[in-house]
């Protein structure tokens, strides 16, 4: 197999796949480079789940889901409490819509056409 240039403009490194270098070519599992480096600067600094203290199959946890990368919003967890973390945090977002029980002031008690019942979070 000839070794072919990057198809990103002015990338002078060798495609390895689908015509792209490792550079700009998209990890299959998802996770960046950038995190990569981030995720084990973690774990070397910290080389313990935060949770039960455990240091086999360490992850990298973000705090605030969706939020930052800054260390501050991480921690280190093994894959159990990372995954009962996360079960809780799928849980919490689930959200239920019930209609609200209101009080009408008008005589027709009958909701019309063009108005929705009212609704709580509960």
């Amino acid at each position: 197999m000839i070794p072919t240039a990057c198809s990103v403009p002015r990338c002078p490194h060798s495609a390895m796949r689908r015509g792209r270098c490792a550079l700009h070519h998209p990890p299959r599992d998802g996770y960046s480079p950038q995190w990569r480096a981030i995720s084990l600067a973690m774990r070397r600094a910290h080389p313990r789940c935060r949770r039960c203290g455990t240091a086999r199959d360490l992850t990298t946890d973000h705090i605030v889901a969706g939020g930052s990368d800054a260390a501050p919003n991480l921690r280190v967890l093994c894959r159990a409490c990372h995954a009962v973390i996360g079960d809780k945090r799928s849980r919490r977002r689930t959200v239920r819509v019930e209609p609200a029980d209101v009080e009408s002031d008008e005589a027709d008690d009958e909701p019309r056409d063009d108005e929705r019942p009212a609704m709580r979070i509960v």
